[in-house]
């Protein structure tokens, strides 16, 4: 059989089929060889499509999530004829490594503490669209991939929506094996969504439909953990409206309404500092949207300092030179405030 390759009517980039990965929504995908001209070859993902809509909807989401380092990335994009000369659209994305339940299979469930972690990783940047109105509505484990790092990172935006609220929506999933009664395709239907995410990681079930709350109280001890799980895949009444919320219960910043001594951003500076789960760019978004002040450096009169995570530029005990710097102004009188990540979605959902 002859190797399909194909090449994009523009830049005549050429990518070379190779192994069938999987068919879904938005079509076929395939394994993928980028071929150009002066660099060695690369592995990518190639889909294709006869779907317009839906590829135009990944072609948007990956070009506002451009840079996330908790989604696949989207790197080209162009329409084909096929054979019968028929219009098919082409997606090239990252290459992930596995889906979550491919993963799980061979290695196990996760244990607590990196289950926790790596949701929340993924909630912060659902809690990012959710801040700007966008719903996933697609967030199987199908949609979740294991990078070769090891991170898992967010796929398919096809049938993402901004839904306003108030707004009437059609309720469309691609799997109807997996959503909860009365789904509408609305955050809190992320939120369901993301539960049933957590779950399969503490539990490593892989098995085709829902996991209950009640198979969850048998198979984790982990109080706080049960928590958030009570409100994500539990009774509809008590589930997050958000990811956001879910986001501050799972990291335990719903215990302090202050903020670390921030209940807004309106009218202060604000700096960032080390690494961040969302773009730092769409961070600085966040705090225009919440009312601030982006400030490049630490000094006096600075308000408030957002603390990512580590950075190489960190010099000992884990601090950088403004966490440093603002401790320093804080000794002499300044009243810096210093705030997570999480922190700053919270706020900024909140000023909306």
């Amino acid at each position: 059989m002859a190797v399909r390759v194909l090449k994009h009517p523009t830049t005549g980039v050429r990518y070379q089929l190779g192994e069938f990965i999987a068919a879904g929504g938005f079509g076929s995908a395939y394994k993928g060889l980028r071929k150009q001209k002066g660099q060695p070859d690369a592995p990518v993902c190639v889909k294709l499509s006869p779907d317009l809509d839906g590829w135009l909807n990944e072609v948007q989401f990956g070009t506002v999530l451009a840079g996330q380092p908790r989604v696949v990335q989207v790197y080209d994009y162009f329409p084909v004829l096929d054979a019968h000369h028929h219009l098919e659209y082409v997606l090239v994305t990252e290459l992930a490594h596995q889906t979550i339940e491919d993963h799980l299979d061979v290695n196990g469930k996760y244990p607590p503490g990196k289950a926790k972690a790596e949701v929340a990783a993924l909630l912060k940047v659902l809690a990012l669209l959710h801040s700007i109105s966008i719903v996933h509505r697609d967030l199987t484990p199908q949609n979740v991939f294991v990078a070769a790092n090891g991170r898992l990172k967010l796929a398919d935006f096809g049938i993402a929506k901004v839904l306003l609220p108030g707004q009437k929506v059609q309720a469309t999933f691609a799997n109807r094996w997996l959503v909860n009664p009365g789904f509408k395709g609305s955050t809190r239907d992320d939120v369901f969504l993301m539960g049933q995410l957590l779950a399969k990681l503490l539990t490593g079930f892989t098995s085709t439909g829902k996991i209950s709350l009640g198979t969850m109280q048998q198979n984790c001890s982990d109080a706080d953990l049960l928590r958030v799980l009570d409100r994500s895949i539990g009774p509809v009444e008590r589930r997050y409206p958000s990811a956001i919320e879910m986001l501050s219960a799972l990291t335990g910043s719903d215990r302090d309404d202050g903020f670390g001594g921030v209940r807004s951003l309106r009218g202060k500076s604000v700096a960032l500092t080390g690494t961040f789960t969302i773009r730092q760019t769409d961070a600085k978004l966040l705090v225009l949207q919440a009312g601030g002040r982006c400030s490049d450096g630490v000094n006096k009169s600075l308000d408030v300092l957002v603390v990512g995570g580590p950075s190489p530029l960190y010099l000992k005990q884990n601090k950088g030179v403004k966490i440093l710097a603002a401790e320093k102004f804080n000794k002499q009188g300044a009243k810096i405030r210093f705030i997570g990540e999480t922190e700053l979605l919270r706020i900024a959902a909140r000023q909306v």
